[in-house]
């Protein structure tokens, strides 16, 4: 259980703030990735914890994290101006807001989900 409540605090604590912290280190097409990976890591991470609580505190985590990466993404997407990438930041923004979607329907049902 201590190390359960230990990991909650490192995502709830240093995760996010090291999330937006990369965002101004990086490319924006590096930091998307980037952020994806972190968000994929931590979706295998709340897939594994069978505690409803400490899951939802994890999508509560994840889904600000998700909340700084679709802020970006809206950004780019008033300033892009080749109609190719702005597309692309259409689909990726898109499939952001349905991993949301799934989150929170998992978290408020308390059970499995696949995203």
């Amino acid at each position: 259980m201590n190390k359960v409540l230990l990991s909650l605090l490192f995502v709830g604590g240093l995760l996010p703030a090291t999330f937006a912290a990369a965002q101004t280190s990086m490319s924006a097409d590096d930091m998307l990735r980037s952020n994806e990976l972190v968000m994929d890591a931590l979706m295998q991470r709340i897939q594994r914890i069978n505690d409803v609580s400490d899951r939802q505190t994890l999508i509560v985590e994840h889904m600000k994290m998700m909340e700084i990466y679709l802020t970006n993404i809206e950004k780019r997407l008033q300033s892009e101006t080749d109609l190719q990438h702005k597309a692309h930041l259409e689909e990726t923004y898109t499939n952001g807001l349905q991993r949301s979607l799934v989150l929170i329907d998992s978290g408020l049902a308390g059970g499995d989900f696949v995203v």
